[in-house]
């Protein structure tokens, strides 16, 4: 597993991050899953995950999520998830409320 994104929350005083298989992007490997999750790393040291690419609803796209970032959006914090699709395949998103992560 590699880290793909990370980013610190302020108000959760920790770290967001995106951790997953890392392939070689030069050299694809596609008999390897894409199995991707969130994890919160506390100022207490402690790691949990708090999301899987199974936890999201089927119909979401987020084939290879790569940034994370918090947002403030109608007074709820979100996740912003961004992913970085096939080449020449625009870039997807989604936002998760980080009330869904505790």
């Amino acid at each position: 597993m590699g880290i793909r994104g990370m980013c610190y929350d302020e108000k959760e005083n920790g770290y967001w991050i995106i951790a997953g298989i890392a392939p070689d992007p030069d050299q694809p490997d596609n008999s390897l899953p894409n199995n991707w999750a969130v994890w919160f790393w506390d100022s207490n040291h402690q790691l949990q995950r708090r999301l899987a690419k199974s936890d999201l609803p089927q119909d979401t796209r987020l084939p290879n999520p790569e940034a994370v970032c918090v947002i403030r959006a109608n007074d709820e914090d979100y996740l912003l998830l961004i992913s970085d699709n096939d080449k020449g395949t625009p870039s997807s998103y989604v936002l998760v409320p980080t009330t869904h992560l505790k």
